[in-house]
């Protein structure tokens, strides 16, 4: 086994504390990064440093997401102008 099992866990984790995450473990592993402009109004992905959620189908405007952590029933603004696209989204499958 080795003084690494799982080199490529260590890789990760080592990236995410440059970034200033924080590491999660359960049935997948993550980094999670906190964004610093998390609740701005957005119309875009563009205007976040993450995504840029809409709260709901018609919506023109969001806010920037707090983190890279999401899940569920979204609506991302990926384009100025343009409706969003709504998914059902489960990065722990």
């Amino acid at each position: 086994m080795g003084i690494f099992p799982n080199l490529g866990a260590l890789f990760n984790l080592a990236r995410c504390k440059v970034y200033g995450g924080a590491w999660f473990e359960g049935k997948t592993r993550m980094c999670i990064i906190k964004y610093s402009d998390a609740g701005k109004t957005c119309y875009a992905d563009g205007d976040c440093k993450g995504k840029c959620f809409a709260s709901g189908p018609n919506s023109t405007s969001g806010i920037c997401a707090k983190n890279n952590l999401f899940y569920g029933d979204i609506c991302i603004l990926k384009y100025k102008g343009q409706k969003p696209e709504c998914v059902f989204f489960n990065p722990f499958k």
